[in-house]
């Protein structure tokens, strides 16, 4: 009969201290959170490598949409589409002007960007414009104003869009 009752007690006992232990709380530190909260988080890095286009470009705020992005070492080509028919001539800058920026600013290992901009018309895909642009270049800009508030960025950007006859006619729409 005494086994009967120290096995009762036993048991008490230990629920008494699940009990206990639950209602201490455990001393975290506030910048410790959950794994699951660590796991998604987007690894700072300063090379470009495959596993990263998407933490590279997915932040972006581009007007066009993207169709498709190849990475070869050292070369970022990236092709834009014009799908809503709203896009414009700024638009189509501001996207190349925020690709270099991600290309050349937050990556050291992109040497040159690659841009082609596509318009889809009538079921067919038609180029209007492409660019080649070199990290170099972007360096010797510095990301400075001009005088006038503008960039020197966008007068690059002018400067290296190769337009098509497409382009054009698609240009010419628009006060640019």
């Amino acid at each position: 009969m005494r086994h009967w009752w120290s096995g009762i007690a036993l048991l008490a006992l230990g629920v008494c201290v699940i009990v206990l232990l639950s209602l201490v709380q455990p001393a975290a530190s506030p910048q410790a959170g959950s794994a699951a909260d660590r796991l998604f988080v987007p690894i700072p890095s300063d090379r470009l490598v495959d596993e990263g286009l998407v933490d590279l470009l997915d932040p972006l705020p581009l007007v066009f949409g993207l169709d498709r992005v190849r990475w070869e070492p050292g070369i970022l080509n990236v092709d834009l589409s014009a799908k809503t028919g709203v896009e414009r001539p700024e638009d189509l800058l501001g996207d190349a002007y925020e690709l270099c920026r991600a290309s050349f600013e937050r990556v050291t290992n992109v040497r040159q960007l690659l841009v082609r901009f596509y318009a889809y018309d009538g079921g067919r895909t038609a180029m209007l414009a492409s660019a080649d642009l070199r990290a170099a270049d972007w360096a010797e800009l510095g990301g400075g104003l001009q005088g006038d508030g503008t960039h020197d960025a966008t007068e690059l950007l002018k400067n290296r869009m190769v337009w098509t006859a497409t382009g054009r006619e698609w240009l010419a729409n628009f006060a640019f």
